[in-house]
């Protein structure tokens, strides 16, 4: 598995990946992304692009298909 880093984000809202626009992460489907919130408490988010579809008129995104709460 490939892994990349994109940058970090500072607490002020700084760093080299505050200004990181998911359409540029060159993302495919089936890719995951691994997101890391610390200050502290080091909580991890594993996303998955599941599909890339247009946009869709009056929806909000981005969407959340499911989620595991453990």
């Amino acid at each position: 598995m490939e892994v990349r880093g994109f940058g970090e984000i500072e607490p002020d809202g700084g760093g080299a990946g505050a200004k990181k626009k998911i359409d540029k992460l060159e993302l495919v489907e089936g890719n995951t992304i691994e997101y890391v919130y610390d200050f502290g408490d080091d909580i991890q988010h594993v996303i998955k692009l599941e599909k890339v579809v247009e946009p869709v008129d009056g929806v909000k995104y981005p969407r959340i298909n499911s989620k595991n709460i453990s």
